[in-house]
This record gives structure tokens, sequence and C-alpha cells, in this order.
């Protein structure tokens, strides 16, 4: 390589000295009279640096001051930022290199987990967080180096560009979101439009579509898709605004900020019920929605921890709050009376399921409108709850809607 190009730098990450038949050659009686093999290597190839590796320690301090003194004598500088001894480094922490002019600096940590492993060859050294090392690293380098910054940022990025990569390679299906622009002088409504959006945590997700302007309500029986189809859209809209991806065959939006009242729980340390947390977490997202900034608002069941009549009235009231050009609201509810309530705010769709005589099968396709069908009783039946308690309910439920 660097017969091609003379700045190239070869650098080594550690865990080199030690091998399976290379400890026979890290006795301090082989080392006083000879060089090691792995040395004689990385100096023969022209080693710029080496960042010392958890194994570098396995034989002990006196063992490893050989092997850096052999290393430094070839040319090969011996670097690790996160190792103390009474206060001072043991190691040099960088070395500044000068390729074509500009002066690139490389930063040697090793993980502070060494005294674990190695706790009998390491008593009175001490070794810090390697990221907090390397921020105090940068600090005392910033005037000697030119590209320190962006050899972080640039390392970084092509990290997290691999693991966005692979994450791509496990999905069945994904596309590039499309922003659109929104400002508050635009005479458009907030819009969300994505086709065959899909949970990308379910091994057998089904996929939905829909077009969301303001409000959509989504109502449902037990365990019909209400939920997952809400963390659908959050998750959907935060991957495509962090990784540029979303797991459907389209998604077309503006950046949005996302905010969810969802999977909420009681604090017992801090004394506040179930009630009292979802009150403040409804009250964040209504302070969050005056600001006149897209925001995207997903709300799983609202106000459920009070009573019925209480909670339709605060809740219409709450969701009816969350209208402007500038929001996406979704809210599901069991609350089927919302759906009418709201019906000229909110879009109402819903999810259904088919009945069968010893199961209750969902298919999980988000439909328009509001649903119709309810499967609670149901349930306790096919669970084996006493027949008298299930007939008793069902008049109960049939006598509450005529009344």
């Amino acid at each position: 390589a660097r017969a091609e190009n003379e700045n190239t730098l070869v650098l080594d990450n550690g865990d080199t000295i030690q091998g399976n038949y290379n400890h026979l050659f890290l006795t301090e009686e082989y080392l006083n009279s000879n060089i090691n093999p792995m040395v004689l290597a990385l100096t023969e190839i022209g080693y710029d640096s080496m960042t010392l590796g958890n194994h570098e320690f396995n034989y002990g301090m006196n063992i490893l001051d050989i092997i850096k003194n052999q290393l430094e004598a070839g040319g090969t500088n011996v670097l690790c930022a996160n190792l103390y001894k009474d206060g001072e480094r043991v190691f040099d922490p960088y070395i500044i290199k000068e390729c074509d002019g500009i002066r690139v600096a490389v930063i040697g940590v090793v993980t502070n987990h060494i005294t674990k492993w190695d706790a009998d060859k390491l008593v009175g050294y001490t070794p810090t967080n390697p990221a907090l090392e390397v921020q105090k690293v940068i600090k005392e380098i910033k005037d000697k180096a030119d590209t320190i910054m962006l050899l972080i940022d640039n390392i970084g990025e092509l990290d997290a560009l691999i693991s966005v990569a692979s994450f791509r390679r496990t999905l069945k299906l994904w596309c590039i979101p499309e922003f659109v622009p929104w400002t508050e002088e635009s005479d458009t409504a907030v819009q969300l439009k994505t086709e065959d959006l899909y949970h990308p945590l379910i091994r057998n997700p089904v996929a939905n579509s829909i077009i969301a302007t303001g409000g959509t309500l989504v109502t449902g029986s037990n365990a019909s898709g209400k939920s997952t189809f809400l963390k659908n859209v959050a998750i959907n809209s935060i991957l495509a605004q962090t990784i540029h991806t979303c797991t459907a065959t389209s998604c077309r939006a503006p950046f949005l900020k996302v905010m969810t009242s969802m999977a909420l729980r009681d604090d017992i340390s801090s004394g506040e019920s179930y009630f009292i947390v979802e009150i403040r977490s409804l009250k964040r997202i209504l302070d969050e929605s005056r600001k006149k900034e897209p925001l995207l608002c997903v709300i799983d069941e609202v106000l459920r921890g009070t009573n019925t009549i209480e909670r339709i009235a605060a809740s219409s009231q709450i969701l009816n709050a969350l209208r402007g050009n500038w929001l996406l609201s979704f809210a599901a509810t069991h609350d089927i009376e919302l759906s009418y309530i709201l019906d000229e705010i909110y879009t109402n769709y819903h999810f259904e399921e088919e009945v069968r005589e010893q199961e209750v099968v969902f298919n999980y396709l988000l439909q328009p409108g509001r649903a119709t069908t309810r499967n609670a009783i149901r349930l306790l039946d096919m669970l084996g709850y006493d027949q008298e308690l299930v007939k008793n309910a069902g008049n109960a439920a049939a006598e509450f809607e005529r009344t």
C-alpha cells in the first residue's frame, strides 16, 4: 500500500503479541536476549503504531514493557491513553503523523475491563473509561492536529452506515422516505402518506397503507392490532428521520417531532397513580402542540385510568384540542362513543376479527370507519370462564346498549 501511496498509515489494533504458540516467546528469559517474532513482523511491515488490546496484559507488565521497548526501537509507537499508575499515564496516548502536509492524530485506548481479567498482573494500575479518555485527549491535541475531529466523525459515520446497511439487509421490504417541506405559512395540512407499512420487530407482519391528515382515531376489539399499528407509525417516523429507512413500500411526510403516550405505568417510587402518570403525559403533548411546529402525537387508550363518563368527556376535549394544520394525531380507544363525538375532526379507522366456534381470528388489516364488533365477553368464554358468568355478562352488555 505504501508503494502506491506514501501517505498510507499502517496501524495495529491490539491483541497481537498473544497467540496459541506465541506464549513460547513471552518470557523474560527469552525476551532479554531475543526480539519477539511478532515485533519483528510489525517492524518489517513498517507499522506506525500499535494500540494495546486486553491480551497484551496477559503476561504482566514486565513482559509488556520489554515488548514496548522492542516495538518502539523498530519504529512502532505503542499507544494506550487510559491506563494510569500513581496518577500518570503509563503509555503514550497518541501520535501525530504528517501525511501530505496534513497532521493526522491517532489515539489508542484499551477496554477498562482489563483489571477484571488480569487483576493480579495490574495491581496499582488504573484503567479509565476509554470514551471519556478519548474526549480528554482530543482537547489536549486540538491545536496540534488537523484531522482528528474529521477522522472521528468519518469513522463514526461509516460505522453507523454499516449498521444501517446491515439492518436493511434483514428487512423483507424497505424504502427511502420522501420528506416534504412544511412551514407555518403553508396552506396545506401536514400529511403522512405510506403504503405497505409494517412493524419491523414482528416476525410475520401484516402491512397497512394510510393517507393521514389531521386526526386519526382507531377503534377495535381487544388484541385486534390497534396499539401495534400506532407503534408502527411512531417507529417508522423515527426510523425515517434517523437512518433514512422505512419498513414500507413508500413513505411521504414532513420532518416531524414524535411524541407518544403509550405503555404507561404507575410510579410507586414517586407516589403517582396510573391516571396521574397518564395526564402528565398527555399535558406534555398538549403543551408541545401549541408551538405550531410539525408534530406527530400518538396516544394509546386515551385516559383509560379513570371512570367511563369522565374518560369520554375529557378524552373528547383533549383530542379535540390536538388539531391544527401542523399536527398529526393518532389515537386508539375502546370507547366507540368518541368515534361519534369526534366524527367531524378525526378520521375513523378500525381493526376487526372473525369469531369462530372456539377461537377469535384477527387479520390485522386496517379498515375505514369505526369498529362494530366486540370480543371481550367471547374471550372469557373461550378461556373457560363459568358459563353462567359469561351469559350474565352478555345479557348485561345488551341491556347497557338498550339504555
